[in-house]
């Protein structure tokens, strides 16, 4: 659901400063790099990629120090904590601690039962989404990073009227994205799922995630509150003829948001979100929309235990769309027939699914020396790309990995084309998304260790 820009001038300067923080660093950064040449004017390219590095090794800083000394770790400004003491509920809020975090083993696999619907609420007509996503755990960094395999078929079927049978709709499978990267507090980039646009139209609406169903993104701490409200336009469906896709209009009104996490039966987290919409009152036609969703997080497991979740859309003149969402994760004999499922339904993936990014070679590089223009690029040569967020890669990691020049542009700042090691990928880049390896000649710069290392 998107929201409607609001005016943050506190925000804004705040978001101001930091970008000058990293502009003025990044410039100092190029002039060390370049202390023994004549001073070269740097392009508006190359300072967007040197902003792009400083941002991630100060992200990557950050979650070190705050994993070096957790107690230290403050809720987000807009989740300031409640004071000891303060009544919430009827009850008394404990001092926060620190969020759960996934944590996974490699060669560790697990299961999950996923199951949503979307029908009329008048009518027997319901569209259901079944599967047993079966997901193993391929490697994991030192900072608890992990690329997942997920194989996640989910079948629809449908069922008019009073009809007992269901339908199988074939058209309307959904997989999901086959490789997964997942920090331990839920950040994750990956492979795109496919047939997204057969799921309810409640999950555009909504802005729901597939994945997210699974891997939820981690409260910061415990207790965790998050809540607001404003103007927002949503996209909704308006026909009694169907509840799929077609016919999405936009709708502008106000919505509230509520994100809460709480302590449970250790060592249980309880997840709760709602999302409550409704249209401005000049619009022709009065909208209602209502999300509720209740899970918990198992910490010792580090994994989403079970979650479940009802959608009602209201309109005048209209029957009312309800759906629901039930996730629950497989234990024992499930999830061995989960993973022969998961064999079965492999023979018929897409092609697009075939997860060829397991095969980068990933290199540990700390702001290595970037090649200064394409004369730097010669073909043949071995050197690292750093998968920036602003080069519209669908699963941007602000990480490095060895390619190989392939050729370049005659143009000073042209394109350079690159082969991915391993995974044989062909890019076109600009040259100062490349380094060059951390040698004698080109150094890299050393991270400081983490506090208490």
């Amino acid at each position: 659901m998107t929201m409607t820009a609001e005016c943050l001038p506190c925000r804004r300067s705040r978001q101001c400063g930091l970008v000058l923080g990293l502009f003025l660093a990044a410039m100092a950064l190029s002039a060390a790099a370049v202390a023994d040449d004549p001073p070269k004017p740097l392009t508006p390219e190359q300072i967007r990629e040197q902003m792009a590095r400083v941002r991630a090794d100060l992200e990557r800083r950050r979650t070190e120090r705050e994993r070096a000394a957790p107690d230290r770790q403050a809720a987000p400004g807009a989740n300031k904590p409640q004071q000891p003491g303060q009544p919430i509920a009827g009850g008394r809020r404990s001092r926060p601690q620190k969020g759960p975090e996934y944590h996974f083993k490699s060669g560790q696999a697990f299961a999950y039962s996923v199951e949503f619907t979307v029908g009329f609420e008048t009518s027997g007509h319901v569209e259901r989404y079944s599967g047993t996503p079966y997901v193993s755990v391929k490697s994991v960094n030192r900072a608890g990073e992990a690329e997942l395999f997920v194989i996640g078929k989910l079948e629809c079927f449908n069922r008019k009227g009073s009809a007992v049978d269901e339908t199988p709709n074939p058209d309307r499978t959904v997989w999901m994205g086959s490789r997964l990267a997942l920090n331990p507090a839920g950040g994750s980039v990956g492979k795109e799922d496919v047939n997204v646009k057969a799921l309810p139209s409640y999950f555009r609406t909504l802005s729901l995630n597939l994945k997210r169903l699974i891997f939820p993104e981690m409260p910061s701490s415990v207790p965790y509150v998050n809540d607001s409200s404003g103007n927002a336009s949503v996209f909704a469906t308006f026909t009694q003829k169907s509840f799929q896709g077609a016919g999405f209009h936009s709708l502008d009104g106000r919505v509230s948001r509520t994100n809460h996490a709480d302590q449970d039966e250790p060592p249980f987290v309880r997840l709760t979100q709602g999302v409550s919409f409704e249209t401005n009152a000049t619009a022709k036609s009065r909208v209602k929309i209502d999300y509720r969703s209740t899970g918990r997080l198992d910490g010792k497991l580090g994994l989403l235990r079970d979650s479940d979740a009802t959608f009602r859309q209201e309109r005048e003149g209209e029957s009312p769309i309800v759906g629901t969402i039930r996730v629950r994760l497989l234990q024992g004999d499930d999830v061995r027939k989960a993973y022969a499922r998961a064999l079965s339904d492999w023979q018929d993936r897409p092609d697009v699914l075939e997860p060829f990014e397991f095969a980068r070679v990933r290199v540990d590089a700390y702001l290595p020396a970037s090649l200064q223009s394409t004369r730097n690029a010669q073909p043949g040569m071995e050197v690292l790309h750093l998968r920036g967020s602003n080069q519209s890669l669908p699963d941007a990691d602000n990480k490095y990995y060895a390619v190989e020049i392939l050729e370049a542009d005659s143009a000073p700042y042209g394109q350079v084309k690159i082969r991915y090691k391993g995974s044989h990928e062909v890019l076109s880049v600009h040259p100062a998304t490349l380094a060059f390896p951390p040698s004698p000649e080109h150094p890299s710069r050393a991270p400081r260790p983490a506090k208490g290392q």
